[in-house]
């Protein structure tokens, strides 16, 4: 597990203004260089506590100190409660909606 710390969208798109938009449906983490997103971790967890906050997405280069991109969660209860708790006959987990702090990264 490495700590990480999150991005809002507007300092993440400094990085990759050039590269590819950021959006509000995307959370974004900084980590040392060394640390972080690599190839094959698209789909990972970024976890806060027990809670799911995002899903590996994308990043460059590797490891490099630049942010990884994760889909955040918390834009996708709405269809995440729909679509899968309710086959599940539960009332929904728990959301969290962050801009910015410290979270881990498994």
């Amino acid at each position: 597990m490495i700590n990480v710390t999150a991005l809002s969208v507007s300092d993440c798109q400094e990085y990759y203004q050039r590269i590819n938009p950021v959006v509000d449906t995307q959370i974004c983490s900084l980590t040392r260089a060394g640390e972080g997103a690599c190839h094959g971790d698209s789909g990972g967890p970024l976890i806060e506590g027990d809670s799911l906050v995002g899903i590996v997405s994308w990043g460059m280069p590797c490891a490099r100190g630049y942010p990884d991109v994760y889909t955040r969660v918390f834009a996708f209860k709405t269809w995440i409660l729909d679509h899968i708790a309710g086959d599940l006959n539960v009332d929904g987990p728990d959301f969290l909606h962050r801009s910015s702090r410290s979270i881990s990264n498994p």
